[in-house]
């Protein structure tokens, strides 16, 4: 659109008299040196921010301690996200989860990048709880709130929901950037498998419905709410699984090498970080999308209805919760009224996280991006009441 301007400018100088054409020709040769002024400072700040210092932990990326601890591990990986393979419609199998069965470096807000182990479906559970599958209580289905993002394992949800409801078998088939599609087919893919007696399905505002625009690009997961008896059998399916989480493994530590080493002439001409820097955020949910999300919902309540499990949706708040514009908390605001109002309608009940977090005598000391330590115990508190 900028460069469509800058031709109409252009064109319209050649229509006037030689000063006006002159003075066109200047004004359009600094805007552009002045925007790719900006795209190579954009350009620094970001390289400069991901690679500032070597010897500082608080600044390392997952990639850069995966580099330094390779060698100290039989198996470490960093995180994958399944949302990384949407595009791609050449699949056999969508990964719904990480790497099974290794260390995982996770994600890093508070100077430190948190391992886990895997287990061997690649979710963030001791791997013994697979074994004790008939006698699972409650299963928690969600993105990074859900999967500990960014803490360590003792201070996770899931980890203060096994200490406060002690008698409680609890698995977290949740991960990080995963949106309500991937987890509907989750849903499927392990209620069979477990046979909980609760499940608690995270909804986060003005996110959820961001990521299912752009799941439903995906014909695997599409298919889920296409055909009432589609079933990757994933588990059966898991060395498949393996092999293409391991590519995107080498794929993303390329790009990471690219990184540093390479120059990409391409994106600077493209002004790629300036498009990305100015790209506003989707805030305002489209018909559709809720549309969708309420079918989601609506099947994944009335599977679990059918087999007389209890179905809880966990109600997160933005992180921009605490945002001095007005716009976006009345955004949010009206995007958890009609939220809320079909899910009464449907009949799902609802841990109202945000309300509590709202009524919280200090709410910013919960977060940084994600929530922090303190916000963690205090939301597995929430839900321990309620459930009890």
């Amino acid at each position: 659109l900028l460069f469509f301007f800058i031709g109409l400018l252009l064109f319209l100088s050649q229509i006037f008299d030689y000063k006006l054409k002159k003075s066109s020709i200047i004004l359009v040769s600094t805007i552009i040196i002045f925007l790719y002024f900006i795209e190579l400072a954009l350009i620094y700040k970001n390289r400069n921010n991901e690679f500032n210092s070597r010897d500082n932990l608080q600044f390392y990326t997952k990639e850069e301690k995966y580099l330094n601890l390779k060698n100290n591990y039989d198996d470490i990986v960093t995180y994958i996200e399944p949302r990384n393979f949407i595009n791609d419609n050449t699949l056999e199998v969508f990964p719904l989860s990480g790497i099974p069965n290794t260390q995982t470096i996770f994600c890093e807000e508070d100077g430190r990048l948190p391992i886990y182990s895997s287990d061997r479906y690649g979710f963030r559970n001791p791997d013994i709880l697979w074994d004790q599958k008939n006698n699972i209580d409650i299963v928690l289905i969600g993105e990074s709130y859900f999967s500990g993002a960014c803490v360590s394992d003792e201070k996770t949800i899931t980890a203060n929901l096994r200490n406060l409801l002690k008698d409680k078998k609890i698995v977290n088939l949740s991960y990080l950037g995963n949106g309500p599609l991937i987890q509907f087919a989750t849903l499927i893919e392990y209620l069979n498998i477990l046979n909980p007696k609760i499940i608690l399905w995270a909804y986060r505002e003005r996110r959820d419905l961001h990521y299912l625009s752009y799941e439903k690009r995906n014909k695997i997961l599409n298919n889920y709410m296409l055909n009432k008896n589609f079933f990757q059998d994933i588990t059966s399916k898991q060395a498949l699984v393996n092999k293409t989480l391991r590519k995107k493994f080498k794929d993303n530590l390329s790009v990471y090498d690219d990184k540093i080493i390479n120059f990409n002439f391409i994106k600077f001409i493209k002004l790629s970080e300036l498009r990305n820097y100015i790209q506003p955020i989707k805030s305002n949910p489209t018909y559709d999308e809720y549309e969708l999300f309420y079918k989601v919902i609506k099947k994944s309540f009335d599977l679990t209805k059918n087999k007389n499990i209890k179905f809880y949706v966990v109600y997160f708040p933005d992180s921009n919760l605490f945002s001095s514009d007005q716009a976006i908390i009345e955004d949010s605001n009206s995007e958890k009224n009609i939220i809320i109002d079909n899910l009464n309608k449907i009949g799902v009940e609802i841990i109202d996280i945000k309300k509590n977090v709202i009524n919280h005598s200090d709410p910013s000391s919960l977060y940084d991006d994600h929530f922090n330590e303190k916000g963690y115990l205090y939301v597995s508190e929430i839900i321990s009441q309620f459930l009890r």
